[in-house]
């Protein structure tokens, strides 16, 4: 009997939860990785036309960046660092040690927009000078509906 009491309970108590807190299920846009790629060639094109070489883009820093912007498009909201942790030891939790790095995090009111994306980066007196930099070699950008990631590295 007090088992059925307890199932009770935690039936109603779960009821409750649910319709106060739904939880949110992100569907991914079909053009994501098409963005991505589309912003990270359109930088390359930015560092470019300043007489710099392109970045290198990184695999695993994929990883890193499809998880952020998945984060920030779960928690509808811009973030500088994840689950608490700073980039840098993100990136130590992967292996991946270098001596600089650099997070982007972008917003836009138009889902998947590469253009916006971009413009946005661009857009950023901090951002621009960072992507001129000499101090960084590789690249990672991951779209996530309107949330935008974009990770420079030096040489590991």
């Amino acid at each position: 009997m007090i088992e059925k009491i307890k199932f009770l309970i935690l039936n109603f108590l779960n009821a409750i939860k649910s319709s106060i807190m739904p939880s949110k299920d992100l569907i991914p846009n079909p053009d994501n990785k098409t963005t991505s790629i589309f912003i990270e060639k359109s930088i390359n094109t930015f560092r470019n036309r300043n007489s710099l070489i392109p970045f290198i883009h990184n695999n695993s820093l994929e990883k890193i960046t499809i998880e952020y912007s998945y984060d920030m498009a779960k928690k509808n909201r811009i973030m500088y660092d994840m689950k608490g942790l700073r980039l840098s030891f993100m990136l130590h939790q992967n292996n991946i040690f270098c001596k600089n790095v650099h997070l982007i995090p972008v917003y836009s009111q138009h889902e998947c927009n590469p253009d916006d994306f971009t413009r946005e980066i661009l857009a950023n007196t901090i951002s621009r000078n960072i992507l001129l930099s000499d101090n960084f070699y590789y690249i990672s950008v991951a779209v996530f509906n309107n949330y935008c990631t974009v990770i420079l590295t030096s040489k590991f």
